[in-house]
């Protein structure tokens, strides 16, 4: 699987150098360039364990970084994203409703996506965007009955997704609404019993500002 990710991202910036070569003779965009965003997540995960019965829900983190934009041909563009966020989620046990268990990862995470401007007027511009996206874990921490465990090595230390979504610029100023949908197994543990498979599921709103 790390040589997977790997591929995945060499192939991700061969994409990307191709994609920005022939972009760079465009004419500016004033929906395009550098700029800043932050906001709010709600992540989960699709967690499984043989042979348990697993509850999961959601909790609430932050994601912020820094993008960067250019226009490929006609509405068509492509943003290149860094981010901070986080990730995981609650989970309880059917055995044990009431002690609730959580999951904190931190990523710095790559998106790379395509965006197309759907429609323009006085000043605003709305788009839709997809594309894969690509995550290094910076930290993990597992909180079970309150108490907060630095962990390392019970998660993959990448991640690889699909995001897609869509917003509002109006003027220098974005409005962004995204679901990533992680696509590989990212717990890294073997056990002895009941094998579980975890996959991150995070929606996004944030705010930004280009310049």
């Amino acid at each position: 699987m790390r040589v997977q990710a790997l591929t995945f991202t060499g192939l991700a910036v061969v994409w990307l150098a191709v994609a920005v070569a022939p972009a760079s003779a465009q004419a500016p965009s004033p929906t395009d360039g550098f700029g800043v965003k932050g906001g709010v997540t709600n992540t989960t995960l699709n967690l499984e364990i043989p042979d348990f019965a697993v509850d999961t829900n959601r909790q609430t983190g932050f994601t912020a970084g820094a993008f960067y934009g250019v226009r490929l041909a006609g509405p068509l563009h492509l943003d290149v994203e860094g981010l901070f966020t986080t990730k995981g989620a609650k989970y309880t046990f059917s055995e044990d409703p009431v002690l609730e268990n959580r999951l904190k990862l931190t990523y710095l995470e790559v998106p790379v996506l395509a965006r197309v401007n759907v429609w323009r007027g006085g000043g605003t511009t709305g788009y839709v965007s997809g594309g894969p996206s690509f995550a290094f874990k910076l930290k993990e921490v597992q909180e079970e009955d309150g108490e907060e465990t630095p962990r390392d090595n019970d998660t993959k230390k990448y991640d690889i997704g699909f995001a897609f979504g869509g917003g509002v610029m109006f003027g220098r100023w974005i409005a962004d609404a995204r679901y990533t949908l992680g696509v590989i197994d990212i717990i890294d543990v073997e056990f002895p019993f009941s094998q579980p498979t975890a996959k991150n599921r995070s929606f996004s709103l944030t705010a930004g500002y280009r310049w």
